[in-house]
């Protein structure tokens, strides 16, 4: 299984805008790759948005390399992302 890298997830983010915008209750984040942007729900917490922020990231990751992934296994990845990648301070925006 391909695993992603910190200088994978730092190239999304250059590549893609990170916005705020108070979304629906039980909506966290998603991906508009059209206009290659994520949008975090400004209701949660630093700690759900960083989480939905890996989420969407690993969307785009999987989504650009043709891999599928359940909704599943992503949930788990991310977390073991914030896990692998303490140091990252995903919250850039451009």
């Amino acid at each position: 299984m391909e695993k992603i890298r910190a200088s994978d997830i730092l190239e999304i983010l250059e590549n893609y805008d990170v916005e705020y915008r108070f979304l629906p209750r039980g909506r966290f984040g998603y991906v508009d790759p059209g206009e290659q942007r994520i949008v975090l729900n400004a209701r949660y917490d630093k700690f759900w948005q960083r989480l939905t922020l890996m989420h969407e990231i690993l969307h785009v990751y999987y989504d650009e390399r043709g891999i599928e992934r359940t909704e599943e296994e992503i949930d788990s990845e991310a977390r073991e992302l914030l896990k692998r990648f303490p140091y990252l301070e995903p919250f850039r925006e451009k």
